[in-house]
Protein backbone atom coordinates (compact mmCIF):
# COMPACT_ATOMS: atom_id res chain seq x y z
CA UNK A 1 0.00 0.00 0.00
CA UNK A 2 1.02 3.34 -1.09
CA UNK A 3 1.03 6.63 1.18
CA UNK A 4 -1.33 8.39 -0.89
CA UNK A 5 -3.66 5.57 -2.14
CA UNK A 6 -6.38 7.93 -0.96
CA UNK A 7 -6.27 9.93 -3.73
CA UNK A 8 -5.87 7.22 -6.10
CA UNK A 9 -8.98 6.50 -8.43
CA UNK A 10 -9.15 3.92 -11.36
CA UNK A 11 -5.42 4.04 -10.66
CA UNK A 12 -4.82 7.38 -11.57
CA UNK A 13 -4.52 10.60 -9.29
CA UNK A 14 -7.22 13.04 -10.22
CA UNK A 15 -7.07 16.14 -8.39
CA UNK A 16 -8.53 19.54 -8.63
CA UNK A 17 -6.44 22.48 -7.16
CA UNK A 18 -7.90 25.05 -5.54
CA UNK A 19 -5.13 26.31 -3.49
CA UNK A 20 -5.39 29.66 -5.11
CA UNK A 21 -5.32 33.13 -2.94
CA UNK A 22 -3.60 35.95 -5.14
CA UNK A 23 -3.98 34.93 -8.21
CA UNK A 24 -7.58 33.93 -7.71
CA UNK A 25 -8.57 37.74 -6.13
CA UNK A 26 -6.49 39.35 -8.67
CA UNK A 27 -9.66 37.33 -11.12
CA UNK A 28 -12.38 39.02 -9.45
CA UNK A 29 -14.00 42.04 -11.26
CA UNK A 30 -13.14 45.12 -9.85
CA UNK A 31 -16.89 45.89 -8.73
CA UNK A 32 -16.78 43.46 -6.08
CA UNK A 33 -16.73 44.85 -2.52
CA UNK A 34 -13.69 44.63 -0.79
CA UNK A 35 -15.59 43.77 2.22
CA UNK A 36 -17.22 41.21 -0.21
CA UNK A 37 -13.89 39.65 -1.73
CA UNK A 38 -12.97 37.05 0.58
CA UNK A 39 -16.90 35.72 0.79
CA UNK A 40 -16.94 35.30 -3.25
CA UNK A 41 -13.79 33.35 -3.20
CA UNK A 42 -14.85 30.94 -0.49
CA UNK A 43 -18.09 30.65 -2.66
CA UNK A 44 -16.60 29.96 -5.84
CA UNK A 45 -13.94 27.28 -4.55
CA UNK A 46 -17.16 25.97 -2.77
CA UNK A 47 -19.46 25.62 -5.57
CA UNK A 48 -16.01 24.42 -7.72
CA UNK A 49 -15.76 21.81 -5.24
CA UNK A 50 -19.23 20.45 -5.16
CA UNK A 51 -19.76 20.59 -9.20
CA UNK A 52 -16.58 18.42 -10.00
CA UNK A 53 -17.08 16.19 -6.56
CA UNK A 54 -18.50 13.20 -8.78
CA UNK A 55 -14.81 13.37 -10.68
CA UNK A 56 -11.78 14.25 -8.54
CA UNK A 57 -10.42 11.51 -6.28
CA UNK A 58 -8.94 14.72 -3.69
CA UNK A 59 -8.73 17.96 -3.75
CA UNK A 60 -6.01 20.72 -2.94
CA UNK A 61 -6.79 24.07 -0.98
CA UNK A 62 -5.42 26.91 0.89
CA UNK A 63 -6.03 27.60 4.91
CA UNK A 64 -7.89 30.60 4.13
CA UNK A 65 -10.31 30.49 1.59
CA UNK A 66 -10.60 26.64 0.57
CA UNK A 67 -10.47 25.06 3.77
CA UNK A 68 -13.28 27.65 4.72
CA UNK A 69 -15.25 26.67 1.65
CA UNK A 70 -14.89 22.63 2.31
CA UNK A 71 -16.02 23.49 5.77
CA UNK A 72 -19.60 25.00 4.33
CA UNK A 73 -20.26 22.30 2.17
CA UNK A 74 -22.66 20.17 3.21
CA UNK A 75 -22.88 18.14 -0.18
CA UNK A 76 -21.68 14.16 0.67
CA UNK A 77 -19.53 13.54 -2.27
CA UNK A 78 -17.08 16.48 -1.02
CA UNK A 79 -17.28 15.35 2.17
CA UNK A 80 -15.94 12.02 1.50
CA UNK A 81 -12.88 13.46 -0.50
CA UNK A 82 -9.23 13.56 0.76
CA UNK A 83 -7.99 16.42 0.76
CA UNK A 84 -4.38 18.24 0.54
CA UNK A 85 -3.57 21.35 2.72
CA UNK A 86 -0.88 23.46 0.92
CA UNK A 87 1.70 24.46 3.84
CA UNK A 88 3.82 27.26 2.27
CA UNK A 89 3.34 31.15 2.26
CA UNK A 90 1.76 32.64 -0.66
CA UNK A 91 4.41 33.73 -3.31
CA UNK A 92 8.10 33.68 -2.03
CA UNK A 93 11.07 35.59 -0.80
CA UNK A 94 13.06 37.84 -3.49
CA UNK A 95 16.77 37.36 -2.60
CA UNK A 96 18.88 38.49 -4.85
CA UNK A 97 16.07 37.76 -7.64
CA UNK A 98 15.91 34.33 -6.65
CA UNK A 99 12.84 32.43 -4.95
CA UNK A 100 12.76 31.23 -1.26
CA UNK A 101 9.62 29.84 -0.04
CA UNK A 102 8.30 30.29 3.38
CA UNK A 103 6.26 28.07 5.45
CA UNK A 104 3.25 28.96 6.79
CA UNK A 105 1.46 25.95 9.06
CA UNK A 106 3.84 22.98 10.33
CA UNK A 107 2.84 19.69 9.23
CA UNK A 108 0.96 18.64 12.29
CA UNK A 109 -1.09 21.99 12.65
CA UNK A 110 -2.24 20.50 9.17
CA UNK A 111 -2.57 17.30 10.48
CA UNK A 112 -5.18 18.43 13.07
CA UNK A 113 -6.81 20.62 10.22
CA UNK A 114 -8.16 17.57 8.73
CA UNK A 115 -5.61 16.90 5.49
CA UNK A 116 -4.93 13.89 4.23
CA UNK A 117 -1.57 15.03 2.83
CA UNK A 118 0.35 18.32 2.35
CA UNK A 119 1.65 20.07 -0.92
CA UNK A 120 4.71 22.16 -0.67
CA UNK A 121 5.57 24.45 -3.54
CA UNK A 122 8.71 25.04 -4.00
CA UNK A 123 10.07 27.70 -6.68
CA UNK A 124 13.15 26.24 -7.83
CA UNK A 125 16.14 26.74 -10.49
CA UNK A 126 19.21 24.66 -10.14
CA UNK A 127 21.86 27.10 -10.99
CA UNK A 128 20.55 29.24 -8.47
CA UNK A 129 22.83 29.82 -4.71
CA UNK A 130 19.20 29.59 -3.01
CA UNK A 131 19.16 25.46 -4.70
CA UNK A 132 20.31 23.51 -1.26
CA UNK A 133 18.04 25.56 0.48
CA UNK A 134 15.59 24.96 -1.24
CA UNK A 135 16.40 21.55 -1.31
CA UNK A 136 16.89 21.40 2.18
CA UNK A 137 13.50 22.58 3.14
CA UNK A 138 11.82 19.86 1.23
CA UNK A 139 13.39 17.40 3.13
CA UNK A 140 12.58 18.98 6.20
CA UNK A 141 8.85 18.81 5.21
CA UNK A 142 9.46 15.56 3.94
CA UNK A 143 10.73 13.89 7.32
CA UNK A 144 8.13 15.61 9.18
CA UNK A 145 5.42 14.04 6.95
CA UNK A 146 6.82 10.70 7.27
CA UNK A 147 6.43 11.37 11.80
CA UNK A 148 3.00 12.25 11.00
CA UNK A 149 2.12 9.57 8.71
CA UNK A 150 0.94 11.78 5.90
CA UNK A 151 1.97 11.49 2.28
CA UNK A 152 3.72 14.58 0.60
CA UNK A 153 3.19 16.15 -2.36
CA UNK A 154 6.19 17.68 -3.67
CA UNK A 155 5.44 20.88 -6.59
CA UNK A 156 8.81 22.01 -8.09
CA UNK A 157 7.99 25.16 -10.15
CA UNK A 158 11.11 26.31 -12.36
CA UNK A 159 11.54 30.00 -13.16
CA UNK A 160 13.85 32.11 -15.11
CA UNK A 161 17.07 34.23 -13.99
CA UNK A 162 16.93 36.36 -17.01
CA UNK A 163 12.86 37.15 -17.76
CA UNK A 164 13.29 34.87 -20.82
CA UNK A 165 11.32 31.98 -21.49
CA UNK A 166 13.30 28.74 -20.09
CA UNK A 167 13.60 25.40 -21.56
CA UNK A 168 11.03 23.22 -19.72
CA UNK A 169 12.73 19.79 -21.16
CA UNK A 170 15.77 20.60 -19.61
CA UNK A 171 14.99 22.04 -17.01
CA UNK A 172 12.58 20.01 -15.50
CA UNK A 173 14.33 16.89 -15.69
CA UNK A 174 17.40 18.26 -14.20
CA UNK A 175 15.45 19.50 -11.51
CA UNK A 176 14.62 16.31 -10.10
CA UNK A 177 17.75 14.60 -11.02
CA UNK A 178 19.29 17.19 -8.66
CA UNK A 179 16.78 16.44 -5.88
CA UNK A 180 17.49 12.57 -6.17
CA UNK A 181 20.96 12.77 -6.57
CA UNK A 182 21.33 14.57 -3.17
CA UNK A 183 18.93 11.52 -1.78
CA UNK A 184 15.62 14.02 -1.55
CA UNK A 185 12.18 13.00 -2.58
CA UNK A 186 8.59 12.55 -2.26
CA UNK A 187 5.67 10.57 -2.24
CA UNK A 188 4.52 12.45 -5.37
CA UNK A 189 5.91 14.82 -7.52
CA UNK A 190 3.80 17.45 -8.82
CA UNK A 191 5.68 19.01 -11.93
CA UNK A 192 4.82 21.53 -15.11
CA UNK A 193 5.14 19.86 -18.76
CA UNK A 194 8.55 18.45 -19.19
CA UNK A 195 7.90 20.08 -23.03
CA UNK A 196 8.02 16.72 -24.64
CA UNK A 197 7.37 13.12 -24.78
CA UNK A 198 11.54 12.50 -24.35
CA UNK A 199 12.04 14.67 -21.14
CA UNK A 200 8.65 12.87 -20.11
CA UNK A 201 10.24 10.04 -20.34
CA UNK A 202 13.30 10.94 -18.74
CA UNK A 203 11.37 11.92 -15.64
CA UNK A 204 9.50 8.88 -15.57
CA UNK A 205 12.56 6.60 -15.37
CA UNK A 206 13.92 8.71 -13.15
CA UNK A 207 11.70 8.47 -10.44
CA UNK A 208 11.10 4.69 -10.62
CA UNK A 209 8.04 3.55 -8.51
CA UNK A 210 7.37 7.33 -7.21
CA UNK A 211 4.10 8.88 -9.47
CA UNK A 212 4.78 12.14 -10.62
CA UNK A 213 1.71 14.14 -12.16
CA UNK A 214 1.01 17.53 -13.45
CA UNK A 215 0.19 20.79 -12.83
CA UNK A 216 -1.37 23.65 -15.12
CA UNK A 217 0.55 26.30 -14.50
CA UNK A 218 -2.49 28.67 -15.37
CA UNK A 219 -1.95 27.58 -19.12
CA UNK A 220 -4.92 27.57 -21.60
CA UNK A 221 -7.25 24.34 -21.04
CA UNK A 222 -6.38 23.75 -24.98
CA UNK A 223 -2.89 23.96 -23.42
CA UNK A 224 -3.29 21.80 -20.92
CA UNK A 225 -5.32 19.06 -22.76
CA UNK A 226 -2.10 19.03 -25.54
CA UNK A 227 0.37 18.50 -22.65
CA UNK A 228 -1.29 16.13 -20.41
CA UNK A 229 -2.08 13.59 -23.71
CA UNK A 230 1.91 13.67 -24.06
CA UNK A 231 2.68 13.05 -19.93
CA UNK A 232 0.29 10.68 -19.51
CA UNK A 233 1.16 8.55 -22.79
CA UNK A 234 4.96 9.21 -21.37
CA UNK A 235 4.65 8.05 -17.53
CA UNK A 236 2.50 10.66 -15.98
CA UNK A 237 0.47 8.99 -13.64
CA UNK A 238 -2.52 11.84 -13.35
CA UNK A 239 -2.82 15.43 -12.84
CA UNK A 240 -3.69 18.26 -10.11
CA UNK A 241 -5.63 20.76 -12.19
CA UNK A 242 -6.09 24.22 -11.49
CA UNK A 243 -6.78 27.43 -13.32
CA UNK A 244 -6.36 25.89 -16.83
CA UNK A 245 -9.88 24.72 -16.70
CA UNK A 246 -11.88 27.39 -14.60
CA UNK A 247 -9.88 30.37 -14.82
CA UNK A 248 -12.08 31.42 -17.92
CA UNK A 249 -15.31 33.00 -15.95
CA UNK A 250 -12.98 35.89 -15.11
CA UNK A 251 -13.67 37.21 -18.62
CA UNK A 252 -17.92 36.70 -17.96
CA UNK A 253 -20.35 38.36 -16.63
CA UNK A 254 -20.59 37.32 -12.56
CA UNK A 255 -24.56 36.17 -13.37
CA UNK A 256 -22.87 33.59 -16.33
CA UNK A 257 -20.93 32.02 -13.66
CA UNK A 258 -23.17 29.07 -12.13
CA UNK A 259 -23.45 27.96 -15.47
CA UNK A 260 -19.83 28.09 -16.83
CA UNK A 261 -18.96 25.55 -13.79
CA UNK A 262 -21.97 23.41 -14.09
CA UNK A 263 -21.70 22.99 -17.99
CA UNK A 264 -18.10 23.76 -19.45
CA UNK A 265 -16.18 23.15 -15.98
CA UNK A 266 -17.57 20.06 -15.66
CA UNK A 267 -17.16 18.83 -18.98
CA UNK A 268 -13.76 19.87 -19.14
CA UNK A 269 -12.91 17.93 -15.79
CA UNK A 270 -14.40 14.95 -17.28
CA UNK A 271 -12.18 15.13 -20.69
CA UNK A 272 -8.78 15.48 -18.46
CA UNK A 273 -9.74 12.40 -15.98
CA UNK A 274 -10.76 10.38 -19.32
CA UNK A 275 -7.19 11.50 -21.01
CA UNK A 276 -4.96 10.54 -17.45
CA UNK A 277 -6.55 7.06 -17.41
CA UNK A 278 -6.50 5.67 -20.46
Amino acid sequence: MNTYDAFVRDGRILMLALDHRGSMEKMLPENIPLMLRKETIIGLKQVLMETLSPFYSGVLFDLEYGLAAYKQSVVPAVMKKPYLLCIEKTGYEDVSHERLTRLESSVLQLKEMGASGVKLLLFYHPDTATAATQMTLAKTVFEDCKKNQLPFFLELLNYSLDGNLYNTSDLVPRSVKNFLDNGITADVFKLEFPGNADACREVTTMLGSIPWILLTKGDTYDGFVSSLKVAAENGARGFLAGRSIWQDFAKMRQGDWANFFATTVKSRFEEICKIAIQ
